[in-house]
């Protein structure tokens, strides 16, 4: 009977060795424990004050008198579990990278249909913990058969989701020349709305832009995206149009808007405000953001 591997073990196998589902549950234990970065702050606060309080005793009372021998021993304490929040922190880091890594080698397999597996490279990419993933049209989750999808769209699929992890690791450029192709382009503003709304039609989109175009060709922008582009930033459903992995990706780690901007520029629309909202002084607003792409031109529509 082969006995089994205990954790500590399995800690020592070559990460590039351990079945891709370990290496995400390791990740999520990682992420799972105590890392808080509150009680990291806090801690960092209690022990400058402390200090500066030991140097004070240190020199008024001495070492060896029990307050400051006391104070010391907490000051150790605090700085103990410091370090621990820290190593953690670290870990989780290293083994996000660890299967950005591993995603490279993505495929429609077993292996990777699993749904853990599925949630980690989800979380890992665009910080969601969904056992699913929404590429090129397509849901990614333990259920699809793989055996159903045309070559032609598993292939793009594949490949989509390892440029996503090659960008994360600064190995590829195709993720950041998707968002040039939308930033500043008559794809921007849908972008913003399908963000802003969490799902939205040609209508919804319509009634964001600042200019004077039909149904249609607010229609048109949305199509051609997902169409036109290396990279299908939306995932439709009856029409309606939501951010895929690649917009929530592209949205996270290129586009200038927090969630919590997202959300100010959606009520500010909703009331009919224009109201200023800044972040690192490198924000406008949503209308000023849709008179600029309106100035602009931006692309053709079709």
């Amino acid at each position: 009977m082969t006995e089994p591997v205990d954790n500590e073990e399995k800690n020592d196998i070559p990460k590039d060795e351990l079945p891709i589902r370990d290496l995400v549950d390791q990740y999520f234990e990682a992420l799972d424990s105590d890392i808080d970065k509150e009680r990291r702050s806090e801690i960092t606060e209690t022990i400058e004050a402390l200090e500066v309080r030991h140097e004070k005793f240190v020199r008024e009372y001495g070492d060896d008198d029990p307050e400051t021998v006391d104070l010391r021993k907490r000051i150790d304490e605090l700085t103990e579990e410091q370090e621990q929040i820290d190593i953690s922190e670290r870990r989780a880091e290293v083994l996000a990278d660890e299967i950005a890594e591993r995603v490279v080698g993505f495929r429609l397999t077993e292996e990777w249909l699993d749904g853990r597996v599925l949630e980690g490279v989800n979380h890992v990419l665009v910080g969601e913990r969904e056992p699913q993933l929404l590429v090129e049209g397509v849901r990614v989750d333990e259920e699809l058969d793989a055996s159903s999808l045309d070559e032609i769209r598993r292939l793009d699929l594949i490949d989509t989701v390892r440029q996503l992890a090659k960008d994360r690791l600064g190995t590829s450029t195709e993720a950041g020349d998707v968002w040039n192709s939308i930033q500043g382009s008559s794809y921007e503003v849908p972008f913003l709305t399908v963000a802003t709304e969490g799902e939205a039609t040609a209508k919804d989109v319509l009634s964001h832009v600042d200019e004077d175009i039909s149904r249609d060709t607010a229609g048109a922008r949305l199509r051609n995206a997902s169409n036109k582009l290396s990279m299908n930033p939306y995932f439709r459903t009856d029409g309606v149009y939501s951010l895929s992995t690649v917009g929530k990706y592209l949205l996270r780690e290129y586009a200038e808007y927090t969630d919590d901007d997202l959300t100010e520029k959606s009520e500010n629309v909703e009331r009919g405000e224009d109201e200023k909202g800044e972040r690192d002084g490198s924000l406008s607003s949503f209308t000023d953001k849709i008179d600029q792409v309106t100035a602009d031109g931006g692309d053709e529509d079709e």
